[in-house]
């Protein structure tokens, strides 16, 4: 599938990037708010809010650019979104491949970064009728890293992990990351 090969390509390339380049490899953690939009013809559910858990792995291969892959799960949610329909969403798995471009300003870092998301659903209807069991689209974002050390910082982000025309998934995220600095590209303030 040209999704997973997508993805392949970007964790080879974290990797590589990590090791080839002796670039600033980092790992973190995400929790937050999702929101989730999804257009159908009858209507549409609007900011259904979903919790979620995403592991990111990351490496700076310059002061200003970057790759990061994101995965994750949701928790499933269930809910009456129109009188008589009730929806439910009870998610697999996704995963998202990003470029990152990096601004470092004191103890913050602030980013953009763009790419392609993936989310596989066990389960996605609105009584009797089921949909499409994935999803797949651009993906794109933007965040803050705040430093309390030179190794670990506080991560704020804002995220469109999924947007296909008709349907998108955002997250409102705080973290934690940590720098391994492999050997390091340079100090972040």
């Amino acid at each position: 599938m040209n999704v997973r090969k997508t993805i392949l390509a970007a964790v080879l390339l974290t990797a590589c990037s990590a090791t080839a380049h002796a670039a600033d490899t980092f790992l973190g953690v995400e929790t937050g708010e999702r929101r989730f939009y999804w257009g159908l013809n009858y209507g549409s559910w609007d900011n259904i809010d979903l919790d979620h858990l995403a592991l990111v792995l990351g490496a700076d291969v310059s002061n200003f650019l970057g790759t990061e892959i994101h995965l994750g799960k949701t928790d499933d949610y269930s809910s009456q979104v129109a009188p008589g329909v009730t929806g439910t969403i009870e998610t697999r798995f996704l995963a998202a491949a990003f470029v990152r471009a990096n601004l470092r300003y004191k103890q913050a870092t602030f980013y953009v970064m763009g790419g392609y998301g993936y989310i596989d659903f066990s389960q996605l209807s609105l009584n009797q009728w089921n949909f499409a069991d994935n999803i797949d689209g651009p993906a794109y974002g933007a965040g803050m890293d705040l430093y309390g050390g030179p190794h670990t910082a506080f991560n704020l982000s804002a995220i469109r992990y999924v947007d296909d025309g008709d349907n998108t998934i955002d997250t409102f995220n705080i973290g934690i990351v940590h720098h391994f600095d492999w050997p390091g590209i340079s100090s972040r303030y």
